[in-house]
């Protein structure tokens, strides 16, 4: 059975800490406190998506998903943050085509 190449695009993964439009202002689902912005990250299949981490003092990493509306626990141990600290990429959305 041949196997067919995939039609999809990939578009790089982009962290900014400085994005256009500011991330909303959600509070923790556990103790209503405001979450703090941490970083943005841009990128997927065919579409552009973003994504926030907001953190919680005492309960930890969130990302919001801005496609879904969901705000979910960061399960990933802080992946975005780790790759910000190291790559220091900044950058605006205004360099993707949508």
């Amino acid at each position: 059975m041949p196997i067919e190449a995939s039609t999809t695009t990939w578009r790089p993964i982009v962290i900014t800490v400085y994005p256009e439009t500011p991330a909303p202002a959600l509070r923790c689902p556990q103790c209503d406190a405001f979450l703090v912005y941490s970083a943005t990250a841009l990128g997927s299949r065919d579409q552009l998506e973003r994504w926030d981490r907001l953190e919680c003092h005492d309960h930890g990493a969130f990302v919001y998903r801005h496609r879904t509306r969901k705000l979910r626990p960061d399960n990933h141990g802080a992946s975005i943050c780790r790759f910000r600290r190291s790559a220091r990429v900044d950058v605006s959305e205004r360099q993707f085509d949508r």
